[in-house]
């Protein structure tokens, strides 16, 4: 046979041993990369182990942590309400989100829970009457949502204010920390907010504007 027949087998051997090379490596790869992934899974469990360990919540501290939880989702739900209830749903999620923006804020202007952030004077008007009322009861560990004239509509907004405390939903203001209504203010026959003018608009959703 000469060297004309033998190329095109020998070309046909390399690219075989080419081949027969590279699957070898990628199977230690493999191999290598499964064990790295096996240490790191117990390295993560003996972290989250010794964290457990650490913090050794009882149930009582459980129990706390559950009250405290539906405490601020209450108020949420009751902003919201006062703030939003004639609106759609994507209105509704962008004043709870003015909320827990204020709340989750490092700025010493606003306090660091959505009950007390809405408590805060000249803040959120409707928060004022009844509405106020049964945020200072569910303060005081009243933790049954006070259903109102519209007991489906309480229920859908309960449930929005549980999604947005817990970051279950985008946020649709961009992190906003302020809002206001023009057709509430011409209603009521005042200006524009003067911080509207310096503040940045982050969004506009509904009848709402949004500002940093």
């Amino acid at each position: 046979m000469d060297k004309v027949q033998l190329y095109p087998i020998v070309k046909t051997l390399r690219i075989h041993s080419i081949l027969i090379v590279f699957l070898a490596i990628m199977m230690v790869y493999n191999v290598v990369y499964l064990r790295n992934i096996d240490d790191k899974l117990a390295k993560v469990n003996t972290k989250v182990n010794i964290v457990l360990d650490t913090v050794n919540l009882g149930m009582g501290d459980l129990e706390k942590l559950i009250k405290y939880d539906e405490k601020q989702i209450n108020c949420l739900a009751l902003a919201i309400y006062g703030e939003a209830r004639g609106e759609k749903a994507d209105s509704m999620i962008a004043v709870g989100y003015v909320i827990m923006n204020r709340a989750i804020s490092s700025s010493s202007r606003y306090p660091n829970s959505p009950c007390k952030v809405i408590l805060q004077r000249y803040q959120f008007e409707p928060i004022k009457g009844a509405l106020k009322s049964m945020v200072l009861a569910t303060l005081k560990g009243d933790l049954q949502f006070p259903y109102m004239q519209n007991a489906w509509l309480s229920r859908r907004i309960r449930a929005i204010a549980r999604d947005i405390y817990y970051f279950q939903i985008p946020d649709p203001t961009n992190y906003a920390t302020h809002f206001w209504s023009p057709a509430a203010q011409r209603a009521l026959g005042r200006p524009r907010p003067k911080w509207s003018t310096e503040l940045r608009v982050m969004a506009r959703i509904g009848g709402h504007i949004y500002h940093e």
